[in-house]
Order: structure tokens, then sequence, then C-alpha cells
């Protein structure tokens, strides 16, 4: 591991230097020039041995691990005086670099989410492929429509593309989906009764690699079951969502994103982030989600409902067919 601080010319270029040293063995020679970027990275077997333990002096391996501590040691004045900068190093290696603190790359294809937020936090700007999509919502029936609808078009776009649903908790309505861009020959609904029947149903899809997208409800998954359809989906092409309750966000996953959904103001759904390859994203994501066929029929004084104010020092003293405690004295009551 570099170390940014600190003056001086990077640590690479000095061990490019000492690595000339006669007493250095010829494997810890040429592993210290690959890491200085001399000489390409050589594709060692699992037959590969090292030199005996007899060849190499005492003087040597002490060389190989002081050019080694020099990276670490504080003190040490030669050092990189800016930040690390990846692109220095070979392109083949800069290009597997990743790190922590920058928004990841999709393993596969992504699809637009339909929500310009939501796509700006996403590691490749949209839903994922090759992988599973996680989404913890406090009530099933929801938010699944309203979080999706806007990519529905986008994820059937290709010819001969369906939306398989595994087991949904309500009867999906095929003409409520037209209207969001799914023809009724494109909609299967795939109605499997237990626990057992849901997940072998999604991992049989999963594998088939269909065209469109997966979306399962899957309520009582174990964390080992989502790690079995994620090595799976990664030969999949298609998203898979996976709908679960927010209660399972105490459990592991090994879904690489993981979402929380739940109803906000007026029209709005709020998204978190709890997972995604890259740096954390502490905000909440306030989506606008009003669905497109109410777009047309909802007059623009109902399109931003604000939270009712509450009047301060307003004490609410009576319900109505009921005295209030304070009316009670004085009221004579006949049994």
């Amino acid at each position: 591991m570099l170390d940014d601080a600190g003056p001086g010319p990077c640590p690479l270029r000095k061990l490019k230097i000492e690595a000339d040293c006669p007493g250095l063995g010829r494997e810890v020679r040429r592993a210290l020039l690959e890491l200085a970027g001399s000489l390409p990275i050589r594709k060692r077997s699992c037959d590969t041995r090292p030199e005996p333990m007899q060849r190499r002096s005492k003087a040597s391996i002490l060389y190989a691990n002081t050019a080694i501590a020099m990276l670490h040691e504080p003190s040490n004045p030669i050092r990189c005086s800016a930040a690390f900068d990846r692109w220095q190093l070979p392109t083949h290696v800069a290009e597997a670099v990743w790190r922590g603190s920058e928004l990841g790359a999709a393993a596969g294809r992504t699809v637009p989410s339909g929500h310009p937020a939501l796509d700006a936090a996403l590691p490749g700007q949209g839903w994922p492929t090759a992988c599973l999509s996680d989404v913890l919502m406090p009530q099933a029936a929801v938010c699944e429509w309203r979080l999706l609808g806007p990519s529905l078009a986008a994820l059937l776009a290709e010819k001969g593309s369906c939306l398989y649903l595994v087991a949904p908790p309500k009867q999906p309505h095929a003409m409520g989906l037209a209207q969001l861009g799914v023809k009724p020959e494109q909609l299967v609904w795939i109605d499997a009764n237990g626990p057992a029947d849901r997940l072998w149903v999604t991992e049989q899809l999963v594998k088939s690699d269909p065209v469109g997208a997966v979306l399962a409800w899957l309520p009582q998954a174990r964390p080992e079951q989502i790690r079995r359809l994620q090595l799976n989906a990664h030969s999949c092409d298609a998203p898979v969502f996976l709908f679960r309750p927010e209660t399972a966000v105490r459990d592991t996953s090994a879904a690489p994103l993981r979402l929380s959904v739940k109803p906000g103001m007026g029209w709005q759904i709020d998204v978190q982030i709890i997972k995604r390859r890259g740096a954390p994203l502490e905000d909440m994501l306030h989506l606008d989600a009003m669905p497109r066929n109410l777009g047309i029929v909802i007059p623009p004084r109902l399109r931003n409902l604000a939270q009712p104010a509450l009047i301060p020092g307003s004490e609410v003293t009576h319900v109505l067919g009921r005295f209030s405690p304070a009316q009670l004295d004085g009221v004579r009551v006949a049994n």
C-alpha cells in the first residue's frame, strides 16, 4: 500500500534504482522491478517456485525487507509529494485500481432508472445487470411500481423481452401496467407458493438469462440463499430485483446494491442507498414518483402536496360525540 504524504520523488522510482543491487534474489528483484513499472507483470503459474533459501544471502533478504519497509516509514524523505495518481502506473494496472472514496463502475451494462437523482448516485448511472438489486420496503405492494415505473420502457425495449413477476403480493393489473409501457404479452406472472418454490423459480429464471427483467418477492430469503442467487446472477444480463421487508436490513446480503424505499411526502418516495460499489451515501433521496397516467388527470394544485402545518399553541380538547375531561364537570349523566 502506497503512502501519499511527505515530500520527494515517488518511492517507486527509488525502488527502480535500487533493485539493481546484485545481492537481491532473482525473484525478489523481478518483483520490485514489476512494482516500479520497469518490467511487464509476468503471469505466474501455480507451479512457479521461488529460489531455494540457501541461494539467497542474508544481505539480499535484509535489503528486500528494507526496500519494502521504505514505503511505510513515516520519517523517510523519499515520498510522493502529491496525492497518489494511479495513472502514473501502467495502463493495465491503473484500470484495475479502484479507490474506496470513488463511485465504483458497474460490472455489466446498466439501464436508466428514470430518476435523474437516483441515476447520479448509482454506479454506471442506472440499474445494474449481472448482479442483484436488493430493495427493502416497510410494506409490500406500495412502492415497487412507483420506483420501477419510469424504467419499465427501457427495461423492455429489447425485442422479445418480458417482465417476470415471481410471487407478487397482489394480482398484477395488466391494464394498469399497460399504461406504464408493459404490453400484456410481455407480462409473465408466476404464482409460486411457499418460500422454497419462490426461491427455486427465481434461481431458474436467473440461470436462464432471460431478456427483460426479473422481479421477485422473497420475504423469507436467508443470507446464504441471497449469496447463491448473486453467484448465478453473474451470468445474467437482465436486471434482477428482490423485494424484501425492511427488517432484513439487519441481515447480511451479497447483493452489490441495496436500497431502502418508503413513501415520502405527497407523490414522492424516499430512497436510501444502503450499499453500493463506492463511497456510502448518507443523504436520503426524495424522488418524484407520480405515476405517468395520473400526471395527465391530476390538477396542478394537487401535484405538490405539502405536509399540513400545526398551529402552535393549539390543542384539541374534544372528540366528536364526546365531552372533554374539562367539560365533564357539572354534567349529569343519566344511567
